[in-house]
């Protein structure tokens, strides 16, 4: 076999390799977070959620849009689950922490709470 043509042969298939595994691991999806009332909250903080030690995140733009961050390393060297979130974590100030699973159509809208406020007890 020809030394030269085996060597770009390769090369192909590593690119396309890299290409698709790349692709896997992408994510154009989108959070949108909004308050009670459904109105866009700017600054949250979107966290992915699956098997991994490598935790990322996004903020929300003003119009409370976030691209679901990609997860990181698994926390063991197989690459099974590797790019698969299975929720999302949103968190912002002023509000309770929120929670969704990973749907099956995007954009994922997150409805956040109010923090609960205490009164002190009058004595």
């Amino acid at each position: 076999m020809n030394p030269q043509r085996w060597f770009f042969g390769s090369l192909k298939i590593a690119s396309a390799l890299t290409a698709a595994i790349g692709a896997g691991c992408a994510s154009p999806k989108i959070v949108h977070v909004v308050d009670v009332d459904g109105r866009p909250i700017a600054g949250a903080a979107v966290s992915s959620a699956g098997p991994s030690f490598d935790s990322r995140r996004n903020t929300t733009d003003s119009k409370g849009n976030a691209p679901l961050p990609s997860l990181g390393r698994p926390p063991i060297t197989s690459s099974i689950g590797a790019c698969k979130p299975i929720g999302v974590l949103v968190r912002m100030a002023g509000y309770e922490p929120g929670w969704a699973d990973i749907p099956s159509n995007w954009p994922l809208t997150v409805t956040l709470k109010p923090a609960a406020t205490t009164q002190p007890a009058v004595k």
